[in-house]
């Protein structure tokens, strides 16, 4: 929504994620990793940091974190076979291109939870992405 009002020169900038500004073909300026949050082995570094904002009549603290998206495979998905699949792709050498490539800073090896990890994605956790 905030790359939309951009494009339309509602307003003059956005902070948005990288892979936004890409798939959109604005131009952008990347942080340094020093504040961007894109690295979990900083995650002591960004957690030395807190910012207060207002919710209603009442504020709420927000400390620095590692940001991270996820996908998931619902144990009760109608195809769940096919989102496991599609998984597997994204963990596999050709997902992990294209993620890159359109902007999507990856984990080097992938972090898997849940009791009930697809068995197809079972062997990549172990070796880390193939």
């Amino acid at each position: 929504q905030l790359a939309t009002l951009l494009e339309e020169g509602e307003v003059d900038y956005v902070i948005d994620y990288e892979s936004v500004a890409k798939a959109r073909h604005l131009a952008f300026i990347p942080l340094p990793p020093e504040v961007d949050l894109g690295d979990p082995s900083r995650a002591e570094q960004y957690g030395a940091v807190s910012a207060r904002f207002r919710r209603g009549r009442d504020s709420v603290v927000v400390r620095g974190a590692p940001i991270a998206l996820a996908l998931s495979v619902p144990k009760a998905a109608a195809h769940g076979a096919a989102g496991a699949r599609l998984a597997r792709y994204l963990m596999l050498e050709d997902g992990w291109i294209q993620l890159r490539g359109a902007g999507v800073d990856l984990l080097e090896h992938p972090l898997l939870s849940g009791d009930s990890i697809p068995v197809v994605l079972r062997p990549l956790v172990r070796r880390g992405r193939t």
